[in-house]
């Protein structure tokens, strides 16, 4: 199976203009990266880098992706460099795990099967009657994920606009270990209710794309699956939510 590594970076440029006041002109411009096994990557003293450290140096946000062109405007190969202060704007967006394009995802109808899940406290357990005829909000994230560090406090504004919502719970699933992931909350505060070690439902639901979102109705089934950075994500799950509480509306008006 060919494996592919696709990146949309966007990419936003300052520009100061003298006068008696300063004014900033912002330009936006985005492009496209897919590269393979075969795609030459080359680090900033030209020596070719390998597929596999592309993708672990990428995944940790500290690096990123620049292309090289020709004179003819052609791009020609793709430069591997460290992320500098001057990238302000600049992050990439969406990171497929290669050889996953054509593997089984979480799909809207599909039945969630509502299990135990362990919590930041060690003496307590997300119990499945807890959550159970809810809306759930679910977060698939890990903390070298820069994708998911950056649209965490859009997801912590969604999170604070229900938080005195019974029916709606937000929880946010990371395969790592208590302790690993108790530091990065130190520095990456998260209004979710984290489930640290969650690999059983990760594993379950075949979770390969960071991040990835879930919402469920409270029938149990998904409404809807969302995989990658997508801009707006916060937006994006609200209507869902309120799509979810709207039919909730309609089923009690009909047993009334």
């Amino acid at each position: 199976m060919r494996k592919i590594l696709l990146l949309t970076v966007f990419l936003s440029q300052l520009a100061n203009t003298n006068g008696q006041t300063n004014s900033v002109n912002t330009i936006r411009s985005s492009f496209s990266v897919s590269i393979d096994e075969n795609t030459v990557v080359k680090d900033l003293k030209g020596n070719r880098v390998p597929y596999a450290t592309v993708l672990k140096l990428i995944a940790t946000g500290q690096f990123t992706i620049d292309l090289v062109k020709d004179t003819h405007g052609n791009a020609t190969e793709c430069k591997l460099r460290e992320v500098k202060k001057e990238d302000a704007g600049k992050r990439e967006t969406y990171m497929r795990i290669p050889g996953t394009e054509n593997n089984p995802k979480p799909q809207a109808g599909e039945n969630f099967h509502y299990r135990d899940l362990a919590t930041m406290n060690k003496s307590e357990m997300l119990s499945a009657n807890d959550y159970k005829d809810k809306i759930i909000v679910l977060n698939f994230w890990y903390g070298n994920c820069k994708t998911c560090i950056n649209e965490m406090p859009l997801l912590n504004d969604l999170a604070n606009q229900y938080k005195n919502n019974s029916d709606v719970i937000f929880i946010a699933a990371n395969p790592d270990t208590r302790d690993t992931v108790q530091k990065f909350l130190a520095d990456h505060p998260l209004t979710y209710t984290v489930s640290p070690q969650s690999t059983s439902l990760i594993d379950d639901l075949k979770i390969q794309i960071y991040p990835t979102h879930l919402v469920i109705g409270r029938d149990g089934k998904i409404l809807n699956s969302y995989s990658g950075g997508l801009p707006g994500i916060d937006e994006i799950l609200k209507k869902d939510i309120e799509s979810a509480l709207r039919y909730n509306l309609k089923l009690a008006s009909k047993t009334n």
